[in-house]
C-alpha cells in the first residue's frame, strides 16, 4: 500500500514539475517579445528628432515658400547679375533653373566695356563658347565641366553657348556697351535657333533685351573712337570667312570644324570657298572631335588628311574644284567644297559628289548647294 503511494506522488510531483516549467517558459518568451517591440533609447531619441523636425520640412516643401523662392529666381538674374568680390560678373551653368532645363542663368547680360564674366559650371558637363563675337574680339572655348573667365573690350553683342546642350537650347546673349552689331547679332541667333531642336524662342527672348547700353567709365574721347571704328554691317560669312594679311600676296581663310552652326549639326563654316590660286586654308577644331579630309582633288593636287581634333592647314596651288569631309561625320553631312581660281574639273567633281552623298545618312542635299554656288 505504501508502495502505491510513494508511486503516485512521484507522478504528480513530475506533473507539477512540468506545468511549472512551461509557464515559467512562457513567461519568459511574452518579455522577450515584449521587449522587441520596445524601443531602445538611442531609437526614442531618433523618433523624437524625426517628430521634431516633420514641421519644419513640410514647411519647405509647401506650395507658398516655392513659388516665393522662383519669383526670387526669375528676378534676380536679370535685374541684378551677381558679381563677386573682385567685380567680376557670375554666369551659372545648370541642368535647371528659371527658364527650364539646360540653362545659362544669367542667360543676358548688359555690361560695360572692360568687364569680366565668369562662367560657373555649378552643374557638370557643360562650357561656355562663343558662337558670335564683334569685329575685333576674341572668340572663347571652354572646356567642358571647368570655369571659363573672359574679359570683353569691345562693344557690341556676343552669342555663345554650352557645346553639349545648344541643340537643347543652352545658348546666352552679352551686350557690351553699345550694340553696334546688332542686326548681324540677330541675323545669326535666328540661324542658329533653326537648328535647335528645343528652347528654339530662348535666342529672340534674350536679344529683345538688347538696348542701351549700360553706363560705364569710358572716357569722351574713348567713345569718338569706338564710333569711328564703328564695323561695316557685313554678313558673318563675309567678315569671318577671309582673313587677310596686311601683305596682299598671302592670303589665309579660316574654315571652322562645328557640333552645331547656321546650317546644323555637323558642319563646316564656312562650308564652300572660293579663293584664289596659292590661297592658304586653316581648318580649326572649335568643337572637338573633328577633321579636315580631302575626298576629291584636281589632277596634280595634293590630298591631305587632317588629324582628329587639330589644326590643319592647306595650301591650294592648282586650279579646281576641291571635295573635302570629316572622316567621324561625313555620314552626317559634315563635308565642304572649295573652289581656286577656274572650276576646270566641274563635271567630275559633281560625279565624285555623287557617290559621296550616295554614302551620307544626313544632310544629302549639302554637296548639291555648295557646288552650286561654283561660278
Amino acid at each position: 500500500m505504501s508502495t502505491q503511494n510513494t508511486g503516485k506522488f512521484f507522478i504528480g510531483s513530475l506533473i507539477t514539475f512540468a506545468v511549472v516549467f512551461f509557464l515559467v517558459k512562457l513567461i519568459l518568451a511574452l518579455s522577450v517579445s515584449a521587449g522587441e517591440n520596445t524601443l531602445p533609447p538611442e531609437s526614442m531619441a531618433e523618433a523624437d528628432i524625426v517628430e521634431r523636425i516633420k514641421p519644419v520640412a513640410e514647411a519647405t516643401v509647401g506650395e507658398a515658400p516655392l513659388a516665393e523662392e522662383v519669383a526670387t529666381s526669375e528676378t534676380k538674374p536679370e535685374d541684378s547679375p551677381a558679381t563677386n568680390a573682385d567685380g567680376e560678373y557670375i554666369v551659372k551653368m545648370l541642368n535647371s533653373g528659371a527658364d527650364g532645363s539646360m540653362v545659362f542663368e544669367p542667360a543676358f547680360l548688359n555690361v560695360e566695356k572692360g568687364s569680366t564674366i565668369r562662367f560657373i559650371p555649378t552643374d557638370a558637363s557643360h562650357d561656355s563658347t562663343s558662337i558670335l563675337t564683334p569685329e575685333g574680339a576674341d572668340d572663347w572655348q571652354g572646356e567642358n565641366s571647368k570655369e571659363l573667365v573672359v574679359t570683353l573690350d569691345v562693344e557690341g553683342v556676343y552669342l555663345y553657348k554650352c557645346t553639349p546642350h545648344a541643340m537643347m537650347g543652352m545658348v546666352g546673349v552679352i551686350q557690351v556697351g553699345e550694340a553696334t552689331n546688332k542686326a548681324e547679332a540677330e541675323k545669326v541667333a535666328t540661324d542658329f535657333s533653326a537648328s535647335m531642336m528645343m528652347g528654339k524662342d530662348r535666342f529672340s527672348t534674350y536679344m529683345e533685351k538688347v538696348g542701351a547700353a549700360k553706363s560705364s567709365a569710358v572716357t569722351e574721347g574713348e567713345e569718338d573712337t569706338a564710333e569711328a571704328s564703328e564695323p561695316a554691317a557685313d554678313s558673318e560669312v563675309e567678315t569671318a570667312v577671309a582673313t587677310e594679311t596686311a601683305n596682299t600676296e598671302v592670303k589665309e581663310y579660316t574654315v571652322k570644324m562645328l557640333n552645331s552652326g547656321k546650317e546644323g549639326p555637323m558642319v563646316f563654316e564656312p562650308a564652300f570657298l572660293h579663293v584664289e590660286k596659292g590661297a592658304t586654308i586653316r581648318f580649326i577644331p572649335t568643337d572637338a572631335s573633328h577633321d579636315s579630309t580631302s575626298v576629291f582633288t584636281p589632277e596634280g593636287a595634293d590630298d591631305w588628311q587632317g588629324e582628329n581634333s587639330k589644326e590643319v592647314v592647306v595650301t591650294l596651288d592648282v586650279e579646281g574644284v576641291y571635295l573635302y569631309k570629316c572622316t567621324p561625320h561625313a555620314m552626317m553631312g559634315m563635308v565642304g567644297v572649295i573652289q581656286v581660281g577656274e572650276a576646270t574639273n566641274k563635271a567630275d567633281a559633281e560625279k565624285a559628289a555623287e557617290k559621296l552623298i550616295g554614302t551620307m545618312a544626313m544632310g544629302k542635299d549639302r554637296l548639291d548647294n555648295y557646288l552650286a554656288e561654283i561660278k
